[in-house]
């Protein structure tokens, strides 16, 4: 518990992960009595339960977050020191308006940050009304960046705030929630972002940062 809760700060508030895929390799002995078909609705149940559970930790801390969000950064102009001063250890803060503008942004929000913003799903999802998101593994030296998004009502109207962290901050926060699966021999439990790429993982083989690429891993990552 103190290990999840150190990380959270780390993030500088909770997140929200959007999605879990729970890939499975099982291995079936001659003689086991239980079917494919029933191993397979299991490991749905389960992946559906784990979702949850990992969208519940953030949910709550969430609100909180756009809470005050709203009072920090609701003003007609916002400092560019407001956003350093809350950035702690994370790559960097943005303050966007509806358009996507940037109104305002602590260091770190370097030039492939601002080009990222094209491209970012957790901006995408916040813009079709979404109060939160957390976006895909995007290009940053040193390993790349997440954007964990909220939306920050204003009377000035609409803004979103963007945190970018690192992608291996959510494994340790993340694995021991995957170890409490309950599995078969020979299962291995990942997060992943929509390109594949492993956010947490229980198998050390497969460890945060790669990415499943195969034609076969894809067409199973991408199948509902």
């Amino acid at each position: 518990m103190k290990r999840r809760e150190a990380t959270a700060a780390l993030i500088a508030g909770a997140m929200i992960v959007l999605g879990v895929l729970v890939a499975f390799a099982i291995q079936l002995s001659a003689n086991q009595t239980r079917s494919t078909n029933d191993i397979k609705s299991r490991v749905h149940e389960r992946s559906v339960l784990v979702g949850a559970l990992i969208d519940s930790l953030f949910q709550t801390s969430a609100r909180s977050s756009i809470t005050v969000a709203t009072h920090r950064y609701g003003t007609r102009t916002v400092a560019d020191r407001l956003l350093n001063q809350a950035v702690n250890r994370n790559r960097y803060l943005v303050l966007l308006d509806a358009s996507g503008a940037v109104l305002a942004h602590s260091r770190g929000f370097n030039s492939q940050a601002d080009a990222d913003l094209a491209s970012s799903a957790a901006l995408r999802l916040l813009r079709t009304g979404k109060p939160w998101a957390l976006g895909n593994v995007l290009p940053y030296p040193n390993g790349g960046v997440i954007n964990y998004g909220i939306t920050v009502p204003t009377r000035y109207g609409t803004r979103y705030l963007l945190t970018g962290f690192s992608p291996s901050t959510l494994g340790p926060f993340l694995y021991g929630t995957l170890r409490q699966i309950p599995g078969v021999k020979g299962a291995h439990n990942f997060v992943l972002d929509n390109n594949g790429e492993v956010l947490a993982s229980t198998y050390p083989a497969r460890p945060t940062g790669y990415i499943f690429h195969t034609p076969t891993q894809l067409t199973v990552l991408h199948h509902s």
